[in-house]
C-alpha cells in the first residue's frame, strides 16, 4: 500500500500500526540442531 502525499487519521489524531513489512528479507530460523560449532577443529577451514 502506498500513500504518497496522503495523510492517515486526520489532524490531531494518532494512528497506530500493529505490524509492518519493510524490505523483503526474512531472517532464517536459528534452530539448535542445525547450528555448527565452529570452535571444533573439524568445522574450521584451516
Amino acid at each position: 500500500m502506498e500513500l504518497k502525499g496522503r495523510f492517515v487519521g486526520g489532524e490531531g489524531r494518532t494512528v497506530e500500526v500493529d505490524g509492518g513489512y519493510f524490505g523483503g528479507y526474512i531472517k532464517p530460523a536459528n534452530h539448535r540442531a542445525s547450528r555448527v560449532d565452529r570452535r571444533l577443529a573439524k568445522n574450521q577451514n584451516r
